[in-house]
């Protein structure tokens, strides 16, 4: 009798592996890091990061102070504007690890896809709007356009070829245009979903993407 419940119960372990299970977890948690020692980069970033924050509705960006426990960077590049006219760049990564569990309905299959990104800025173009950022509203605003639209392509959105909207290719310098701020963060609260999401079944990611 005992043999015969062992005997069921290895096949039932055998039969519930052959099946397995595949789950696919997204972890969506910026943690950036700001490569740069200058104290008033660093506070500028900071406040564009919480008015960010503020306009989406909730703490999506958290700055941290050591790269290692980081999985997104802010950096300030030299002559980044002369090299191909850009004010900024920004790409989105994904880092996927894998790993395998055993529960009462077989193995289990876990992939792990942790979203992170990769922004730079044009420093000279920075270092100058940062001085007045306090002060002037133009350069407040500019700072956070640019801040808010290579954050948009750490969340995988594209160009726009909409002159209003925060992901169009230029950054007014002046406010000589209504940008609608109120769609593109529609966009990110749709991309961030919640932190970690559970699917039922894996989907295909690259490795970056801008």
């Amino acid at each position: 009798m005992l043999l015969l419940r062992w005997t069921c119960v290895l096949f039932s372990i055998l039969f519930l592996n052959a099946c397995g299970q595949n789950r696919l977890v997204e972890v969506k948690d910026f943690k950036i890091f700001i490569e740069t020692d200058e104290a008033s980069l660093t506070q500028v970033i900071m406040k564009l990061a919480g008015r960010y924050n503020q306009e989406f509705g909730s703490d999506v960006l958290h700055i941290v102070s050591t790269e290692t426990e980081s999985n997104s960077l802010i950096r300030f590049q030299e002559n980044l504007r002369e090299d191909g006219n850009k004010l900024g760049t920004g790409q989105w990564i994904t880092t996927t690890t894998q790993g395998k569990s055993m529960s009462l309905e077989g193995e289990v299959r876990t992939t792990r896809v942790e979203f992170g990104f990769e922004v730079a800025f044009d420093k000279e173009n920075f270092d100058t709007k940062a001085d007045k950022f306090d002060t002037n509203a133009e350069s407040n605003q500019h700072l956070y356009h640019l801040f808010c639209h290579e954050i948009g392509h750490g969340m995988q959105m594209d160009h726009s070829d909409d002159k209003h909207s925060v992901m169009f290719p230029s950054i007014p310098e002046k406010a000589n245009r209504e940008i609608s701020f109120a769609d593109y963060f529609n966009r990110a609260r749709s991309f961030m979903g919640s932190k970690s999401v559970e699917k039922k079944s894996a989907a295909r990611f690259p490795s970056f993407g801008n």
